[in-house]
């Protein structure tokens, strides 16, 4: 991606994602300090061990990555948006909320949204997701 950045001349990056997705976007930010200056994370397992016993009862996956794994490296500069639906019965909202409670109190500039009546891909065509999006690329 600091290629891409690079080979574009972007002045900004907005990295949005979902489920999984959102989960590769929230370590892509801790990996990658001053890359993403706003990141959308909608339906985020932002703690896979955490998610993967809230899912099954059980950890097997011991050495996969995980967003909270990164948030002490997550830039100063950077803005989170972090989303998940009231309804969201595959991600629950403890998961994105405690990742966005650690980098607010480190000083990022975090918004968590719980989406009334949302499910996990319902969250998606909600205004709220739409209006995160619209705010992240707004300049």
């Amino acid at each position: 991606m600091t290629s891409l950045k690079k080979h574009h001349k972007a002045k900004r990056v907005v990295l949005v994602g979902h489920s999984g997705g959102a989960a590769i976007s929230g370590i892509i930010l801790g990996r990658s300090p001053g890359l993403v200056d706003t990141v959308i994370l909608a339906a985020c397992p932002c703690d896979a061990p955490r998610w993967r016993e809230m899912r099954r009862g059980y950890n097997t996956w011991t050495r996969s990555l995980s967003p909270h794994d990164f948030s002490n490296k997550v830039s100063h500069g950077a803005r989170v948006i972090a989303l998940t639906g009231e309804h969201d019965d595959n991600t629950r909202s403890v998961l994105a909320h405690d990742f966005v409670s650690n980098l607010t109190a480190r000083g990022i500039n975090t918004t968590y949204i719980e989406v009334p009546k949302a499910s996990h891909n319902s969250i998606l065509r909600t205004d709220a997701f739409r209006s995160a999006v619209k705010s992240a690329i707004s300049p």
